[in-house]
């Protein structure tokens, strides 16, 4: 979220190596493309904000953006009606805390596959009723971590799969894990209510993660 400013949550964000976090391009957007994310505001990952828990442990954003969607990328996206590439690879200071990354996985993901959504869900009233929002979360207001199962829809290995755990505003950028599977097999991207989620594979995530990690060491 924006550093002190008291707002809700902006997204979902995941520790993908020990100082680069990982969230949606379109959580950051306007901060991004207006110029105020690298020149503007102040933002931080609280990696603590848990059910019963009063503690945080926050680090700030630093102001590199690791990876961001070339205007090609998302010329693709508009075209094609995907979000194959709608995240953002970004660096933080070090946690206080010293903590696991979450690995990428690089098993096939199969239609069908048992997974789960990780992330902030919050109220939206605009597409959601209240009510089914309170009845699946037993309450958002905390703004804490919760988790969403489902099953893989359909995959399309190369460039995204769909799937159907209960998701709202809040999520994006939850990561998604699979049963029997130690590592994230993508990254939850949007939804069409009653329809379905769209989610990014790990095998983009990883290839872009490479390429951030040889222009970070240079």
């Amino acid at each position: 979220k924006r550093t002190g400013t008291g707002q809700d949550i902006l997204g979902t964000a995941w520790l993908i190596e020990h100082n680069i976090i990982i969230t949606n391009l379109h959580v950051l957007r306007k901060y991004i493309f207006n110029d105020q994310f690298q020149n503007g505001y102040e933002f931080e990952i609280n990696f603590k904000k848990e059910y019963g828990s009063n503690e945080d442990s926050i680090s700030k954003i630093k102001k590199k953006i690791l990876y961001v969607s070339s205007e090609a990328e998302r010329r693709m996206m508009s075209t094609t009606g995907t979000a194959s590439f709608d995240f953002v690879l970004l660096q933080i200071d070090t946690p206080h805390t010293p903590r696991e990354p979450i690995k990428l996985s690089t098993n096939p993901i199969q239609s069908g596959m048992r997974i789960c959504a990780i992330g902030y869900p919050q109220y939206d009233s605009e597409y959601i009723p209240q009510s089914s929002i309170e009845r699946l979360f037993q309450g958002v207001k905390d703004q804490v971590k919760r988790i969403s199962y489902g099953e893989v829809m359909n995959s399309e290995n190369n460039s995204g799969f769909t799937h159907d755990c209960s998701v709202v505003s809040g999520n994006s950028g939850s990561v998604i894990c699979a049963y029997g599977i130690d590592a994230a097999i993508g990254i939850h991207t949007s939804g069409i209510t009653r329809v379905g989620n769209y989610a990014i594979p790990a095998s983009i995530i990883a290839e872009k993660l490479e390429e951030a990690k040889t222009r970070l060491a240079a």
